[in-house]
């Protein structure tokens, strides 16, 4: 008799387990969210390190330029050292005795120019740069799961929605300069479906 209640508890202990087992803990959703958005991950901003700027202006003098100054995200990233910023004229074109659409110089008594000039922004990665070269881009920051705020299970629709916090944080150097800042993402849903092999996250 006594052998007989030793194995009633065991299976009564056994399928508590198993019950519980099938329950979609914080730990398995976590887990799970983790590896299906591979958090915490690299957060990686494109910036242009080459482009070109064209002027067309008026003046008096036939070999006169606009050069252009030195100014944003380059400018920014030079002087904080992770790159040198160079300005180079590549093209330029220029006319006399030009009109506006408005009105002749040649009407003021003045002999007068007009000047296309085409320039390229050419930023080159310093070694301290080249340091957070990344997939196209500069790892700016880490992207990361905060916590799980909560489960909502439907067992009649076998299925979950589980609620996280995500947050940008670890702001590198470069993304100091992009003024980057660490910032909690909020609250997000995902669903999980529970099958015969136990609960698997919605795409």
């Amino acid at each position: 008799m006594k052998k007989i209640i030793l194995i009633l508890n065991a299976t009564l202990i056994l399928f508590i387990a198993c019950g519980c087992s099938n329950n979609l803990s914080r730990e398995k959703a976590e887990k799970a969210i983790r590896e299906k958005m591979k958090f915490p991950r690299d957060l990686i901003s494109e910036v242009q390190l080459v482009s070109t700027t064209t002027d067309e202006f008026y003046h008096g003098i036939a070999d006169q330029h606009n050069t252009p100054r030195k100014s944003g995200v380059l400018l920014k990233l030079e002087q904080d050292g992770f790159l040198t910023y160079t300005i180079q004229r590549t093209q330029t074109s220029t006319r006399d005795n030009c009109a506006d659409g408005f009105y002749s110089p040649q009407s003021l008594g003045n002999k007068r120019y007009c000047t296309t000039d085409t320039y390229e922004h050419r930023g080159t990665l310093t070694d301290k740069g080249k340091q957070y070269a990344a997939n196209g881009g500069f790892k700016v920051a880490t992207y990361d799961l905060v916590e799980i705020t909560g489960i909502v299970e439907r067992k009649e629709l076998n299925s979950a929605d589980v609620s996280y916090t995500e947050i940008i944080k670890d702001i590198t150097p470069f993304g100091i300069s992009l003024d980057v800042h660490e910032i909690n993402l909020g609250v997000k849903t995902v669903t999980f479906t529970k099958y015969d092999d136990g609960w698997r996250i919605g795409k």
